[in-house]
Order: structure tokens, then sequence, then C-alpha cells
């Protein structure tokens, strides 16, 4: 996925999401992108790939649970 625009963006300003013409952009072929994963796992033959998809997932979530434990 392309990372957004907006990490480091010197001209960021709160609610500047709808008038930055690269975040506009940047949105419509992240837009693009999701919609060519959802048609990859949803034509997909290969359950080790929405397997493993889901195990990073879970253990990002597991990892981010401990951290706030960890508080």
């Amino acid at each position: 996925m392309t990372p957004s625009p907006c990490k480091g963006c010197q001209r960021r300003f709160v609610g500047c999401h709808s008038e930055c013409e690269s975040y506009l952009e940047w949105q419509k072929i992240h837009a693009q992108e999701k919609a060519r994963q959802w048609l990859y796992y949803a034509g997909a033959n290969d359950a080790a790939a929405i397997t493993k998809d889901r195990l990073n997932k879970i253990g990002k979530r597991l990892k981010s649970e401990r951290r706030v434990g960890q508080i």
C-alpha cells in the first residue's frame, strides 16, 4: 500500500484533507489498491495467503494490547 502523503507534511492543519490535492489523489489511488486487494482475496484459492494475513493482524492486535497493559 502506498503511504499517506500527510506524514511529515509542513502544510498540514485541522480539516486539510478536504482541500489537499495530494491527499485527495492519494485517496483515489489507495481506494484502487484496496479494491484490487479485495478482489485478490475474493478470488484467491490460496487459503494460506488469507490465513497468513489474518494471523498477522491478530499478532499486531495482541502486541498493541500488551503495550496498553504495560502502561
